[in-house]
């Protein structure tokens, strides 16, 4: 039996102001180019534990159905 090999490529970016309010991250498909918007870090992490956690590698689904965080 083979295993198959899952493998995912990310472009992290954020920026951060002043105060806490003002943070602000985006995840790019190294693949695609689908970018994904972020307002805190909390959505962020949660959305990379979503995608490290699927059972099959469909981070652009989980892209897709979460968009609006």
């Amino acid at each position: 039996m083979t295993q198959q090999t899952r493998y995912a490529a990310y472009l992290i970016r954020w920026q951060e102001g002043n105060s806490q309010e003002q943070w602000r991250a985006w995840a790019e498909n190294a693949y695609t180019g689908e970018k994904r918007h972020f307002t805190s870090k909390k959505k962020l992490v949660h959305f990379l534990w979503q995608c490290l956690n699927s059972d099959t590698n469909s981070a652009a689904s989980i892209m897709k159905t979460n968009k609006n965080d």
